[in-house]
């Protein structure tokens, strides 16, 4: 089974499926072709006769059929699939906009002036995809090869452009300089001069645009191992070597807006934790902080070989999560003094409502309805009262009647007798 891809500039993409019999007799054949990766069965617009299905394994789907060559016979399956290894250019636009705007937003604050750095920072990268794709227009294969690519870093572009950090940052040294990566090549023949393609996987991480200089290499990116590589025929005397110098854009490299970042935050965080109960806590955290970033930077100023280069990237990015973790422990510290304020403060107005219900208590105790029973004792009582109250004052009064009487018949027998 052979198969091609065809297609025009940004439309449906044909896939020449070749089923061959190159015998003198008839032959069954079976076909199964795997469809690149990313391709869904809304995007194959003609399978060709084909069935399909998907391949767990690939990840992928994939088309199959049986055919019956007769001898000699070739037949050519052309299975259509919708062109989707390309940026939208709604898609770019839309981050353009965003670069642009979050730009704009920065005017009257302090990092307006820096900001215009890294906007123009952002443009080029947006420019440098539209270019790449640009270049392998005409070249479905190659644009497949490197679509991921061009997704990924236009996503890194649109997150980049949303950050508020990322503005907000301080602009240190953001240049990348560049790393050369060398690659040999020997004829192992010792008497025949020889043509020779051969071709040489870049370290890993490496992507199509950051290539500088491919010394006459064509740059490719393989899906499947997600690694670029390079390819170059040469005509080699013999036993002859060759040896190339690739220049790539240094990727191993932790970014100082990344270092000074966690300077920010870890200064801001332990100032509100100068006077707390973890102080203790925080100078330690601190303290690790401090030396972790200290011995990236004096990492990253030597220079060396890129192996060494790359392989103290990868301790460096070790030193770089933990003085990360070692920031986000000291800020939860912080947090833990604002939710003891919080639970304070709470504390408060709980003791409030407690007090203001055990007035509510009292007052209902006070003046709650009584019930119908109730109401007839108390209005019984207070008839009892009343009538007491009565009775002794009737009392009073008839015994002081009694008194005044008497003494009216005294005074009286007593002018009498005079």
């Amino acid at each position: 089974m052979i198969f091609g891809i065809a297609g025009h500039v940004y439309s449906d993409v044909t896939i020449n499926i070749l089923a061959v019999n190159g015998t003198e007799s008839t032959k069954d054949k079976n076909i199964k072709f795997v469809l690149p990766l990313g391709v869904s069965v809304e995007d194959i617009v003609d399978p060709a006769g084909l069935k399909i299905d998907y391949d767990i394994a690939e990840g992928a789907y994939f088309v199959y059929g049986d055919v019956t060559l007769n001898p000699k016979e070739t037949k050519t399956y052309k299975v259509v699939i919708r062109d989707i290894w390309k940026v939208k250019e709604e898609v770019v636009a839309d981050v353009v906009a965003q670069i642009d705007k979050n730009y704009e937003n920065l005017k009257d604050t302090e990092y307006y002036d820096s900001g215009l750095r890294k906007k123009e920072s952002l443009h080029k990268r947006v420019e440098s995809v539209l270019a790449q794709q640009a270049r392998y227009e005409n070249d479905v294969k190659r644009r497949i090869e490197s679509f991921k690519v061009y997704e990924r870093e236009l996503n890194e572009i649109r997150k980049e452009a949303l950050s508020v950090t990322y503005w907000r940052s301080d602009l240190a040294d953001e240049t990348t300089g560049t790393v050369r990566f060398v690659v040999e090549t020997q004829n192992k023949s010792d008497t025949d001069v020889t043509k020779q393609e051969h071709e040489h996987y870049l370290p890993t991480d490496v992507r199509p645009e950051h290539v500088i200089e491919a010394e006459g290499f064509e740059v490719h990116y393989d899906a499947v191992k997600g690694q670029t590589y390079i390819v170059r025929e040469d005509e080699f005397q013999p036993s002859e070597k060759k040896r190339f110098n690739i220049e790539i854009l240094d990727i191993w490299n932790i970014k100082n807006t990344d270092i000074e970042n966690l300077r920010e935050r870890t200064r801001k965080t332990y100032k509100l934790l100068e006077k707390s109960k973890y102080i203790d806590s925080a100078q330690y955290l601190v303290k690790a902080i401090k030396n972790n970033l200290e011995s990236i930077e004096a990492s990253q100023s030597q220079d060396k070989d890129i192996n060494k280069h790359i392989s103290d990237f990868e301790a460096n990015s070790k030193l770089y999560e933990l003085a990360k973790g070692d920031v986000e422990s000291l800020e939860d510290l912080l947090t833990a003094i604002r939710e003891e304020l919080e639970r304070s403060k709470l504390k408060n107005v709980l003791m409030q409502i407690k007090s203001l219900a055990n007035i509510a208590e009292l007052a209902k105790n006070l003046f709650k309805k009584p019930t119908y029973d109730t109401s007839w004792h108390i209005i019984t009582g207070i008839v009892i009262v009343v009538a007491i109250i009565t009775i002794i004052h009737f009392s009073i009064w008839a015994k002081r009647s009694r008194d005044k009487r008497k003494e009216e018949e005294e005074e009286k027998e007593s002018e009498e007798q005079e």
